[in-house]
């Protein structure tokens, strides 16, 4: 049996090219007059399409994954995400030391950020479903809040799938009505938000395990690539350089503890009122916790001279003892006491000594920030009429 003669990448661009060929000329082609009537276009080709004829032919010695995709891009891909990790681990080092240094590691100013989804498409694309975003400092609390629910666009095939999250999350979906804004509002909203002054280099904080979606969401939002980073290692820098040097996995079991999970009023209208049962996975309940949580475990008052206030340092209504004693002692029950149930006290902010605690009205005060406008003191922006957004300054 004859050796079968091997075919160059010109012939599988020929046979790739034959039907819009004779599509053209309304005739049968046979591959002998093929040549002269596409190598010109073969000549012209680019070389990215050009590679993909190449691997027909099998002379190409690289190593493909089942999707046909080269393992060498596999490994510059990875290769890639492993330097940007470093590099967002030196940045964030390096921050927290020059304030460290400067004594003013109270002072500086973060904005964390916290989104939820419809949908998860087989091509890794998030449809947005809530996005909240907030400024804090250790000394302010937190000073400015952004919250806005997004109405469902639902890729095709995918609408089980979205009411199936929606309904073991927050229960966006649940709701014949429905929430929400357009994109195009939430962007415009999101933009008023930020300073006039905003920089795409200036890092936005997020849970570490969320920063692809983070990320991808906020490019969907506004069209921009924002720098995400990782608030577990921010959170454990700062811990360390204040308090203890703790690994960063206990970072991370501070900031996702459960005990405010159903604390009231800590979530967005929408889920305090028609959505009871999602309260714990409203993004607006995630930034504000996280922040609880980082002024909970340290002890602001001994390290900084802070005097915790109420909403800006700890939830409203809390039964606040101390400000190092771990908040994963909280309970159901004590919850219910400190959110004045049947037969509790009323509530009464104590010092770790147990004596009450008198808290100074917050002033006027100028925020140092990370590419961000000068914070400035005004009068409430908050409850505007619709629900599915809310841009607040903290008074």
């Amino acid at each position: 049996m004859g050796k079968q003669k091997k075919r160059n990448a010109f012939f599988y661009f020929m046979v790739a090219k034959k039907p819009e060929v004779e599509k053209r000329l309304k005739r049968k082609v046979e591959m002998s007059e093929m040549a002269k009537l596409v190598t010109a276009e073969w000549q012209a080709l680019p070389e990215e399409q050009w590679k993909k004829y190449q691997l027909m032919t099998g002379e190409s010695r690289e190593r493909l994954d089942c999707r046909g995709v080269p393992l060498r891009c596999l490994d510059e891909a990875a290769q890639e995400k492993k330097h940007q990790a470093e590099e967002m681990k030196r940045d964030i080092a390096d921050l927290v030391d020059m304030y460290r240094m400067g004594n003013a590691l109270h002072q500086a100013s973060f904005i964390l950020v916290s989104t939820s989804y419809y949908a998860h498409t087989d091509h890794g694309h998030y449809v947005p479903a809530e996005l909240s975003l907030l400024r804090f400092s250790l000394r302010n609390g937190i000073m400015k809040e952004f919250h806005c629910i997004v109405a469902p666009i639902i890729p095709l095939s995918y609408a089980a799938s979205a009411r199936k999250h929606s309904l073991e999350t927050h229960k966006l979906l649940s709701d014949s009505e429905g929430y929400g804004n357009s994109l195009e509002e939430t962007a415009k909203n999101l933009k008023q938000f930020l300073s006039k002054d905003w920089d795409e280099d200036v890092p936005v904080y997020t849970l570490h395990r969320n920063m692809e979606q983070a990320q991808q969401m906020l490019k969907t939002v506004t069209g921009a690539n924002v720098k995400i980073f990782s608030l577990d290692l921010l959170y454990r820098l700062i811990y360390s350089a204040a308090m203890s040097d703790i690994p960063l996995s206990v970072a991370t079991d501070m900031l996702e503890e459960c005990g405010l999970d159903y604390f009231p009023n800590i979530a967005c209208s929408v889920h305090n009122t028609a959505l009871k049962d999602g309260a714990r996975f409203c993004t607006l309940s995630h930034v504000r916790r996280w922040v609880y949580f980082m002024c909970q475990n340290l002890d602001l008052k001994k390290l900084f001279g802070v005097e915790p206030q109420k909403g800006k340092h700890y939830p409203v209504d809390e039964l606040w003892v101390g400000t190092s004693d771990s908040l994963s002692s909280l309970t159901l029950e004590d919850s219910d006491k400190a959110c004045g149930a049947v037969g509790s006290d009323p509530w009464v902010p104590m010092d770790g000594k147990g004596q009450a605690l008198t808290t100074k009205p917050w002033e006027e005060e100028d925020f140092p920030s990370l590419g961000f406008e000068q914070a400035k003191k005004g009068s409430a922006r908050g409850g505007k009429k619709k629900l599915s957004h809310r841009t607040l300054e903290m008074d």
